[in-house]
């Protein structure tokens, strides 16, 4: 019975998330030659969904290849951008002589309401691998 419920809650947010993200296929592109790609809630990394989001933070590298994480803080409507823009404040562990501890390094913005994955990394960050489409 959970089970079933919790199926239909995700088809409910698909069926949503493909109804906006017809909106967002003409500006998917748009920002992503400028330097506050991503850094801004204005001009997002558009992603194809959570499963996307999820691999792309998963690939994510500062530029010089630290692995980093995100950690999902709150999320906004953007005028002109349908569906929520999501802010992740980022994070890399630093190794001490007892412990690591995490060092913020700042926030990137995704829009995960897009029929297309941006597969570029905002300024600063790089990406590990790119995805392969899973049939």
């Amino acid at each position: 019975m959970e089970q079933d419920s919790q199926k239909n809650v995700a088809d409910e947010y698909e069926d949503c998330r493909r109804k906006l993200a017809g909106r967002n296929d003409s500006i998917l592109k748009k920002h992503i030659n400028e330097p506050d790609f991503g850094l801004v809630p204005e001009k997002p990394v558009f992603l194809e969904g959570i499963a996307e989001t999820s691999r792309f933070l998963d690939n994510l590298t500062t530029s010089d290849g630290t692995k980093v994480y995100g950690i999902r803080k709150d999320a906004a409507q953007i005028s002109g951008i349908a569906g929520l823009v999501d802010c992740y404040v980022m994070y890399y562990k630093k190794k001490g002589i007892f412990f690591r501890r995490s060092i913020r390094i700042g926030r990137i913005y995704v829009c995960e309401y897009c029929n297309e994955t941006t597969w570029l990394a905002p300024r600063g960050y790089s990406l590990s691998c790119r995805r392969v489409r899973e049939e």
